[in-house]
Formats: C-alpha cells, sequence, structure tokens
C-alpha cells in the first residue's frame, strides 16, 4: 500500500524516485538522527521530524511544491515503518545472540546506531 502511494506521487514528478533508494535514505536519516530512548515514531520531536524531511528532499527534490504535502505524509509513513522494523530487527537479534528474554541483557548487542544512543544516556 505504502508503494503505491509513494509511486503516486512520484509518477506525477518530471523525474522518478527510486523506491528503495529513498527508503533506505530514510532510515539512515532517522537512524542518525535518533534523538534518545525510544519507543516509536511518533516520541520524535516535530522539529527533528522537520528537519529531517528538509535533509530528505534536499536529496529527493519535488520539482511541483503542491507535492510536498502528500510527499511528506509518505515520508512520514515511511519513516515510522522503517524504524518499527529496525527496533524489531534489533530486538530479535540482541536476544539471539545473548539467549536472553531481559532487554537489560541487550544493551552491549543492538546495532551501532542504538548502542550510540543508548550509550549517551546511560553514562558510557
Amino acid at each position: 500500500m505504502l508503494d503505491l502511494r509513494v509511486k503516486l506521487i512520484t509518477s506525477k514528478l518530471l523525474g522518478k524516485i527510486d523506491l528503495g533508494s529513498a527508503s533506505r535514505y530514510i532510515t539512515t536519516l532517522v537512524h542518525a538522527h535518533i534523538p534518545g530512548p525510544m519507543d516509536a515514531w511518533r516520541e520524535f520531536p516535530v522539529p527533528v521530524r522537520d528537519v529531517l524531511f528538509d535533509i530528505f528532499t534536499r536529496r529527493f527534490a519535488f520539482t511541483r511544491p503542491e507535492d510536498l504535502p502528500r510527499a511528506r505524509i509518505v515520508w512520514e509513513s515511511t519513516a515510522q515503518t522503517n524504524l518499527r522494523k529496525s527496533m524489531w530487527e534489533a530486538r530479535d537479534k540482541a536476544m539471539k545472540t545473548t539467549g536472553n528474554r531481559d532487554p537489560m541483557a541487550w544493551l552491549d548487542y543492538g546495532p551501532v546506531w542504538l548502542r550510540r544512543v543508548l550509550g549517551s544516556y546511560s553514562g558510557n
């Protein structure tokens, strides 16, 4: 469903956006700018979301200003979905690596982007 919405937006543009590349870039932006420990996309402060969308639109330029509101909706949905998937993957990998279901045992086994965030809040 999400891909269909992105295709609807991009089909009206002069150039096409590679959906896989755009989705990976969104994930990279979210991982690089995660403001601290959080459980969901809705916990990202709106000003951070605004800056990340602005960075995204500098790389994936939209030629018509009227496409931006719909692009923002799809961008938000993609960021939310990708963060949720990243968090699930990190949890599953840490659980398998440690053999422990206790989240406190996973702190040293998360992906680099998550360890950086957790380390800065745990006094490391």
